[in-house]
């Protein structure tokens, strides 16, 4: 039977071969459109593993280049946000780097961008909130500080529809009591 030496080199040549699968995953997460894309560090809390896109071009990265129909626009972090993000959307920033978030929407993405490069998670399905997000990892093994954050999401997010009820017209359904109306 194969001894430890064996088993190392079988996960080493299992690893590998799960990195064809990951692109084409990318790939296809992304609409069909083709980028190259690295896994990156840190893993968010729910599990979700960031990637970098090898070449994005000039600029920041963007959510209509993910294939993600709206976008928070991207906002700057210098010891504080430099604008609000939309409405249903909250954001917590732990050391000047580790983020959380909620929403009340679904989000289908954030670009978390520190230094140069930026991590992207993506979620499919989308998500209400995620922490432990960050940007890639520096060389000494650390994310870098966070300088701009940007959420993404497919459907447009509509206030909520609340009927208007006359008091009148709840006086039979006996949900008021004894109110008498002069």
């Amino acid at each position: 039977m194969g001894g430890p030496e064996e088993e190392e080199d079988e996960m080493s040549s299992r690893k590998w071969a799960v990195a064809p699968v990951l692109a084409l995953s990318l790939l296809l997460a992304l609409g069909g459109v083709a980028l190259a894309a690295t896994p990156s560090n840190p893993t968010s809390a729910e599990g979700v593993v960031p990637y970098i896109v090898d070449d994005p071009g000039p600029g920041d990265f963007t959510c209509e280049a993910l294939g993600h129909e709206f976008s928070s626009a991207r906002v700057n972090h210098s010891g504080s946000f430099d604008a609000a993000f939309p409405a249903g959307i909250t954001v917590n920033v732990t050391a000047g780097t580790y983020v959380s978030c909620m929403s009340t929407f679904d989000i289908g993405a954030v670009i978390v961008k520190g230094s140069d490069d930026a991590n992207i998670y993506e979620y499919s399905p989308a998500l209400l909130g995620d922490s432990g997000l960050a940007s890639p990892l520096t060389p000494s093994g650390n994310p870098a500080g966070l300088s701009n954050l940007t959420f993404c999401w497919d459907d447009e997010q509509e206030e909520e529809f609340c009927p208007e009820i006359e008091l009148p017209a709840l006086l039979p359904l006996g949900i008021l009591g004894d109110i008498q109306l002069s």
